[in-house]
């Protein structure tokens, strides 16, 4: 038989059935034939499925994923009809990178079987609270399926993490997630789905256009104020879009304007987040525009800026710094680690100890400070 024709579905069984805590179902499926050799039959023989916490599927195929998904399927349902003590599913898609079918397989085509095989995770999964799902590469149908699966736990679901842009096919937001990681795919106009940010803990966003909004963490949609009160993890990874920026541009000034303000297109009065005690900022940012920032989150500890950029800050500075300075003023904050990166098109190389002065002025609660020039 074939290597892409053969199914394997494993469970992984840690300990037997009266250690509840640590029994996870692992199951791996390459096509549509199911090797009875595998290790959910034991799940099946020592009556076990109510111990079964997390399932893993993950999904190597050719360029058509759903009849492996539907022999999956089949046969948790032979195990089980419903897998309700299940919290975490986790889905990997792995489709062959080397065939062109994989790549530009089309949604329609399929519009049958995603809400078929959605449909089914979900209701055989129906108390899941986390929801992971991965894949290898760009692709549509993924995106699509993990759209309809995602889209039934959005009263429930406590953390969702996934690689694909995840898109509903309703309008209901997400009420109880404290942990989001979502990869934009670099698709223009892309925006995240809707969530409450009530409950939010950590929030990561990669690989988002520059100038996507922020009205899908709005409670009612106003883009210009979001709140994050018991956030504690912010990254967020943006993409410059030159076609955007180009069409802006009005001369040399405002150039440099847009091309910051179009990186970071918030101000910091847009955000507020009283317990974030980390950030991450990936994005040419302006040091005064960051310090404005940092004075708006109290309890920061920790803060790395990727590509900062210098606008009018003063370089003459001695220390001790005389205090008819105005702008040397603390902050009050609690800071004790910065950690920046500069490129040298934007930065040049004799600013590092001016700023560094600057800086350390600024933030007088700093225990830890790094600086370097970023890879070009």
């Amino acid at each position: 038989m074939p290597h892409d024709d053969s199914l394997t579905i494993r469970c992984g069984i840690r300990k037997l059935p009266g250690y509840e805590n640590n029994l996870d179902a692992y199951v791996v499926s390459e096509s549509e034939n199911v090797d009875a050799a595998t290790s959910l039959n034991l799940v099946d023989d020592v009556g076990g499925t109510d111990a079964v916490r997390r399932v893993m599927i993950e999904l190597n195929y050719v360029s058509n994923p759903f009849p492996g998904f539907k022999a999956v399927i089949d046969r948790l349902g032979e195990v089980a009809c419903n897998w309700e003590k299940v919290q975490t599913l986790e889905v990997e898609m792995r489709p062959d990178i080397g065939h062109s079918n994989s790549r530009h397989a089309s949604v329609a085509d399929h519009a049958t079987d995603i809400i078929e095989v959605g449909d089914a995770l979900a209701m055989m999964f129906s108390e899941a609270s986390k929801l992971k799902l991965g894949g290898t590469c760009v692709n549509p149908i993924a995106t699509a399926l993990y759209g309809r699966l995602s889209g039934w736990y959005t009263d429930q679901l406590q953390e969702l993490r996934s690689i694909y842009p995840v898109v509903l096919a309703h309008g209901r937001p997400f009420t109880q997630l404290r942990n989001v990681s979502i990869q934009g795919e670099c698709i223009p106009g892309y925006q995240p789905p809707r969530m409450a940010t009530g409950s939010l803990e950590s929030l990561t966003l990669d690989g988002f256009y520059n100038y996507h909004s922020w009205a899908s963490f709005a409670a009612d949609g106003d883009s210009r104020v979001v709140e994050f009160p018991k956030l504690t993890s912010l990254s967020v990874s943006v993409l410059v879009a030159i076609n955007h920026i180009l069409s802006k541009m009005r001369g040399c000034e405002e150039k440099v304007l847009n091309l910051m303000d179009d990186t970071l297109p918030v101000s910091p009065d847009d955000l507020t987040g009283t317990d974030l005690t980390r950030l991450s900022v990936s994005a040419p940012t302006s040091i005064n525009t960051i310090l404005d920032f940092i004075s708006t989150l109290p309890n920061l500890s920790y803060l790395a800026l990727t590509n900062l950029t210098v606008n009018d800050i003063q370089l003459d500075i001695s220390i001790p710094e005389c205090k008819v300075h105005g702008p040397m003023a603390p902050l009050d904050t609690k800071l004790n680690t910065l950690n920046i990166g500069f490129s040298h098109k934007q930065f040049s190389p004799d600013l590092a100890v001016p700023v560094a002065k600057y800086l350390l002025l600024r933030t007088p609660t700093l225990r830890r400070f790094y600086a370097g020039q970023i890879p070009e």
